[in-house]
């Protein structure tokens, strides 16, 4: 009955197999399109933003200051418009940007988005609040150290350079970092006594 036992065997695996793939896909919690975003939290997606260039990660620069006119900077540009509007209701003038993991990409996206507020007109102070990871210094050249005093950086000083909208409204925008500085092994070492 070697035949009969194959078919038999083969039917089982099969089902085996099946049962194991839904039960892996209906674990799998992962987000992996923009629509289980939209439903997963009930928001609004303001932009989806690409891999930076390699040239650029490799060298921790920020494509606003590198080229801030190509199409790569132009989904910073466009995230930019999308927050406006999604804020115009509301008004916040503070926004935090942070995830789950590290090395999503963070610190790139918050640094591109504060040069492109600063290129719109826009006062924008950029503080670096990841105290174990700090990585906002980076791509401004700051001194990790410098901890006391806003860093100036000046994307928008120029108005050759601003964009269309800081024209049209005649205002410059600056941008100044605080940033976080050196990691901390321990995190009670802030000395929240001396605050």
């Amino acid at each position: 009955r070697t035949v009969r036992n194959g078919l038999l065997a083969f039917c089982l695996g099969l089902v085996l197999a099946l049962v194991v793939v839904f039960l892996a896909d209906a674990l799998d919690t992962r987000v992996r399109s923009v629509d289980a975003i939209r439903g997963t939290l009930g928001l609004r997606l303001l932009g989806r933003l690409a891999k930076p260039p390699a040239s650029l990660r490799k060298h921790n620069d920020l494509i606003m200051l590198a080229d801030p006119t190509s199409r790569d900077a132009e989904q910073f540009r466009a995230l930019r418009w999308s927050l406006d509007l999604a804020n115009a209701e509301h008004g916040a003038r503070t926004i935090m940007i942070t995830s789950a993991v590290d090395a999503e990409g963070k610190s790139t996206t918050v640094a591109n988005l504060a040069v492109a507020l600063a290129r719109a007109g826009r006062r924008v102070v950029l503080v670096d609040a990841d105290l174990s990871h700090p990585h906002v210094y980076r791509p401004f050249d700051l001194d990790q150290r410098l901890v006391q005093a806003l860093q100036p950086i000046g994307p928008a000083e120029d108005s050759s350079e601003a964009d269309d909208s800081s024209r049209r409204t005649g205002q410059t925008g600056s941008l100044e970092v605080f940033p976080a500085g050196s990691a901390l092994q321990d995190r009670d070492e802030l000395g929240f006594d001396r605050a």
